[in-house]
């Protein structure tokens, strides 16, 4: 079981993922503003990855953090996956993402005259 927390903590820190505390079985992935986060969650339960999301008023509302759990019988397979969906999420739904998807709603509104 050790040797699964460090390792799937050990490949989210490589991957840019800050898992602060202590290591144990439940391990924090901080996600960012609660809007990220949720549309990451998303992205990752869609994906068939399981995620418990700790938001506002939970935590400060810019600090949004996934709850997950390691198990003895997880494989290094199933955690690479799972590093590789968070990835993912992060990348489909990071700020800069968020950011052109809201401009191109705006350029798409009818203005009336």
């Amino acid at each position: 079981m050790a040797a699964n927390i460090a390792y799937l903590r050990g490949l989210l820190a490589k991957n840019g993922f800050v898992t602060p505390g202590e290591p144990s079985a439940i391990v924090p992935v901080v996600v960012g503003d609660s809007a990220t986060a949720r549309l990451m969650t998303r992205h990752m339960i869609r994906s068939g990855a399981i995620v418990n999301l700790v938001e506002y008023p939970a935590v400060a509302r810019s600090k949004s953090f996934w709850r997950v759990q390691v198990m003895a019988d997880h494989e290094r397979q199933h955690m690479d996956t799972f590093v590789a969906c968070a990835i993912d999420a992060r990348h489909q739904w990071s700020a800069p993402s968020r950011a052109a998807l809201a401009a191109t709603r705006e350029t798409h509104v009818a203005v009336p005259d």
